[in-house]
């Protein structure tokens, strides 16, 4: 089920590319309704228009749902709108949507999945456009910032155990 998320999303972007386009616009309108959803839904009503969904399946210690009916499906929506995103924006605008759609992923949908096909993708972008002193420093740094904030997160959240990916790393 998930993976036709991509085989959909990929078919209609092939075909809206060939027919012209798709409206940077309405993709940033998009994106920004998905957060805003989701921020509510987080910090207001976990609940707030859940109705429009037809089968809406989460828990007190998942994620919320934002606009789809898991919190993983969540993620995986803002994860090919990230996509589109990177390859229709360029600089602050590309800048700001990026950082919503990783704000939606971590903090809004905290889809383990997802988050997992994020470190992959990072993994794979460095792997493939930098060097391996820079590769090397650089993992060392992000090693030393996610061994530092997993303690740090976890007690904000009051427990590990309520966060799958901090579950997960821990």
């Amino acid at each position: 089920n998930y993976f036709s998320l991509f085989i959909v999303s990929f078919a209609t972007y092939s075909a809206l590319k060939t027919a012209g386009g798709l409206s940077r616009r309405f993709l940033a309108g998009i994106v920004y309704i998905w957060f805003f959803i989701g921020l509510v839904q987080t910090f207001i009503s976990r609940g707030f228009l859940t109705q429009l969904l037809s089968n809406v399946r989460t828990t007190g210690i998942r994620g919320v749902v934002g606009l789809a009916p898991e919190p993983t499906s969540y993620g995986i929506h803002c994860l090919v709108l990230l996509i589109l995103v990177a390859d229709q924006f360029s600089g602050r605008q590309r800048r700001n949507l990026i950082a919503a759609l990783l704000v939606q992923i971590v903090l809004f949908a905290r889809s383990s999945m997802t988050i997992l096909f994020l470190v992959v993708w990072g993994v794979l972008y460095v792997a493939t456009h930098y060097s391996f002193r820079r590769l090397l420093i650089g993992g060392v740094v992000v090693v030393g910032i996610c061994l530092a904030a997993i303690p740090v997160v976890a007690s904000t959240t009051g427990e590990v155990t309520g966060v799958r990916a901090l579950a997960l790393l821990h």
